[in-house]
């Protein structure tokens, strides 16, 4: 570019020199034609100028086609290639160089620039891509954040969440070991509030005095970073004390603990069932004592020798099953836990006091020597006697057995109280059940005294015609204490019904006519008194086998209870009955004298009417027509 352009600047100042030239030359070759006076067509200046102006045009026509040649056409060229430049296409395309080109240098450097370009645009495309790399990294960066972000907003609601909703009472403490949040499950738990507890320390006032110190070892221990759980205590707002299971949770920032939390369940309903199932497992229903299975464990542990002399007291409840039969299991449940009571209040409380089963019970006395036991035993007596389940008395039948000998079995000196008990239950047990009869006779008649009235009447009756019939003395007596008995078993029977004023329904006339076998069962439980039992069971069966229970007929009824049915029949028909009025004798007997043979006794039909009512033995249905 230099050099053209010094060639450029000597091709002017030729130019200029060679039309000054031209110039002093033509006005040099003209001024003597015009001093010589020659006739010249044009004049000599004007000669000069148009060849002058000759001159120049052809100078411009060259410069034109120089400038063209070596200006114009490689600017057109490198401007076109300039033009074809694409900074986004790393790989451009070089300018030819050609030697006899006045542009080569700045073609050269153009080439240089379009170079640097190149490279400058390869490294900026490097750049670019690392650019659009970080920037990605940075998108990423900023999504994780905004993700993390999200997701402790998240995890924040939905502690929040599970902190107000959750079914445990949780305290969350600071650093300083105060309360600084509480839920609603907290507030029904113990009753206490946020502003309640709001940075005060939850020990004092949960904590009862006698559990402080363990209560302050759990907290220390929390706060040194170490979770726990157990079971234990806590005070409410009014000061009732609640079982609950605690977890404490220590809250930690590196190794740091900056809080905690505690964690309260309320199980006082499970204790409560586990006490039961303990309770229950070991101690028998009905009486709180223990159980058989508690006793033979406890019997086990107490066998040694440091426990000798040792004394198993063994207890029969009398009259259990005539109480059972006569008022019910009720009452006999109310029997079995009186004696239990007078068992407790006599025993210590360091004996072993068990229902073995049914109407037994039995008593394990540690350290108590055979004079110690026989005292036990007088006590138990006397403070039985004092006792009663309304008219029923409490009596128990006791065997005792002492071990002195490590040696001895201690099955052995169980089975020695046992045999003692059935020993002394064989002498106890009669009079006392003929007592339970009694009281139960008793019992039936202040119920409903019309069956008192109606039992002595037949009593008589039956009396009376046990003489007729030839009896003796003795089974005439025996035969009047039947008749007070025939009806005890309505001691079971509903008292509605037997003072119902209409007829009986089918279940009703069901359940009355259970009373021969419930009588049956509470007399045959007395061994002297099993004969009349047997006459007791039989007392409503039919002549001609139409009755119950068993429906025996003819001669297989026993004749005792034959005698009672007639006497039963006819004081029903002349008394008065909650369901009509009493009959007349004459209308009474004639009843008696059309049932012969089918619900009575023929014979002792007779035998009533003429020798025990002294009225005449005929058909009295005209009677029964007239008086109807």
């Amino acid at each position: 570019m230099r050099f053209a352009a010094t060639l450029y600047k000597f091709f002017i100042v030729v130019v200029a020199l060679a039309i000054v030239a031209a110039m002093g030359y033509s006005y040099r070759y003209l001024e003597p034609l015009i001093q010589n006076g020659a006739d010249l067509k044009y004049p000599p200046l004007m000669m000069t100028y148009v060849v002058v102006l000759s001159l120049m045009a052809i100078m411009a026509i060259l410069l034109l086609l120089y400038h063209r040649r070596f200006y114009i056409k490689p600017l057109k060229a490198a401007e076109q290639h300039i033009r074809k430049v694409d900074l986004n296409n790393p790989e451009l395309e070089m300018l030819e160089i050609s030697g006899a080109t006045k542009f080569s240098e700045l073609t050269a450097g153009i080439n240089m620039l379009l170079f640097r370009i190149r490279h400058n645009s390869r490294e900026y495309k490097k750049d670019q891509s690392k650019l659009r790399e970080v920037n990605q990294k940075l998108e990423e960066s900023l999504f994780m954040s905004q993700s993390a972000q999200n997701g402790l907003m998240l995890q924040k609601n939905q502690f929040e969440a599970l902190f107000k909703n959750s079914t445990d009472a949780i305290l969350i403490l600071n650093h300083h070991r105060q309360v600084v949040d509480l839920n609603e499950k907290f507030v029904q738990l113990f009753g206490y509030y946020n502003e309640d507890l709001r940075f005060k320390e939850p020990d004092n006032i949960l904590v009862g005095s006698d559990h402080m110190e363990a209560a302050r070892k759990l907290t220390e221990k929390l706060f040194r970073g170490e979770a726990f759980e157990l079971e234990t205590e806590r005070l409410n707002s009014t000061g009732e004390i609640r079982e609950v299971s605690m977890k404490g949770v220590p809250v930690l920032i590196g190794d740091e603990v900056v809080g905690a939390y505690q964690i309260f369940n309320d199980i006082s309903v499970r204790k409560r069932s586990e006490y039961e199932l303990r309770f229950l497992s070991y101690h028998d229903q009905l009486t709180g004592l223990y159980n058989r299975r508690f006793f033979e464990v406890e019997l086990e542990r107490l066998d040694t020798e440091r426990n000798l002399p040792l004394t198993i007291l063994m207890c029969d409840v009398n009259g259990l099953k005539i109480t059972n039969d006569a008022f019910g299991h009720k009452m006999g449940d109310r029997l079995l836990v009186k004696t239990a009571d007078v068992l407790r209040s006599i025993c210590r409380a360091e004996d072993i006091i068990a229902r073995w089963g049914g109407d037994e019970f039995v008593v394990l006395l540690p350290k108590t020597d055979k004079k110690t036991a026989i005292e036990v035993v007088e006590r138990i007596k006397e403070a039985s006697r004092d006792e009663k389940i309304d008219s029923i008395l409490i009596s128990v039948s006791i065997g005792f057995s002492v071990k002195s000998d490590p040696e001895e079995l201690t099955q052995e000196v169980f089975k020695d109280a046992e045999n003692m008990m059935y020993s002394n239950k064989l002498y106890e047990g009669p009079s006392m059940r003929g007592q339970i009869v009694q009281a139960i006779l008793n019992t039936l008649h202040e119920k409903n005294p019309r069956e008192e009235l109606h039992s002595r009447r037949v009593s008589q009756l039956c009396g009376a015609l046990g003489t007729a019939y030839g009896f003796s003395n003795t089974r005439v007596e025996a035969l009047k204490t039947f008749g007070l008995m025939h009806d005890i078993g309505k001691i079971a029977i509903y008292e509605h019904l037997l003072n119902k004023s209409g007829s009986l329904s089918e279940d009703e006339w069901l359940e009355m006519k259970r009373h021969p076998e419930i009588g049956y069962r509470i007399l045959s439980a007395v061994n002297d008194m099993s004969e009349i039992a047997d006459l007791t069971l039989a007392h409503h069966e039919n002549w001609d086998g139409s009755g119950y229970p068993k429906g025996l007929k003819g001669h297989q009824i026993p004749l005792e209870s034959r005698m009672i049915q007639l006497a039963d029949a006819y004081d029903a028909m002349t008394c008065d009955r909650p369901y009509r009025k009493a009959l007349n004798p004459e209308v009474a007997v004639s009843e008696i004298v059309r049932s012969s043979g089918k619900q009575f006794d023929p014979e002792l039909s007779r035998i009533f009417v003429e020798e025990v009512l002294k009225m005449t033995w005929y058909d009295r249905s005209e009677i029964i027509c007239q008086t109807q």
